[in-house]
């Protein structure tokens, strides 16, 4: 939670981190920070859990393996592109 401090766009993290729920730290990064972008790394097994969070504000998951990499740059893009059009309508994008 200190490197938040940092106001991070996006957020990489696993499904337990310290043997906290990614659900418990997703509700925590969002009341910090309820404009984050956070993606999900799962294991095919736990594919329930990644649509669960997608209630709790998950922008995105991606499942381990092979295509991890083009998966997160696809994110990546996705919301780069998202900000530009916010701001191109004269949004403010919150981070």
């Amino acid at each position: 939670m200190k490197k938040l401090k940092k106001k991070p766009g996006i957020i990489f993290m696993d499904n337990v981190i310290n043997d906290i729920s990614s659900s418990d730290l997703l509700k925590e990064i969002k009341l910090l920070n309820p404009n984050i972008y956070v993606v999900l790394g799962i294991e095919p097994e736990e594919i329930k859990t990644a649509i669960n969070n997608l209630n709790y504000g998950v922008f995105d998951y991606i499942l381990k393996g092979d295509d991890e990499m083009v998966k997160a740059e696809s994110i990546l893009e996705r919301t780069s592109k998202m900000r530009a059009i916010i701001k191109m309508k004269g949004l403010t994008v919150l981070v």
